[in-house]
């Protein structure tokens, strides 16, 4: 079963959890470089970085949940 026999629902679904996991990498390359370019000691380094996990983590559910919702409204405007 290949990705073109897949639901739509479930490719909105990959499709807006992939974009999320790539913003998500940036962003925590992002901190976790500026952390260390503040304070080069360790002193507080990866703070942004860890909330900026813990955040991803929550934010898995809600991402999947409105690429599904999109991925379905599009399935039923496609099939019309």
């Amino acid at each position: 079963m290949g990705w073109r026999d897949w639901p739509y629902w479930v490719k909105g679904a990959i499709i807006l959890l992939a974009i999320e996991t790539f913003i998500a990498i940036c962003l925590f390359t992002y901190f976790a470089i500026m952390d260390y370019v503040i304070d080069p000691n360790g002193f507080g380094h990866g703070l942004a970085a860890g909330i900026l996990v813990i955040f991803y983590l929550i934010s898995i559910i809600p991402a999947l949940i409105i690429g599904a919702l999109i991925g379905w409204i599009y399935g039923k405007i496609k099939s019309k």
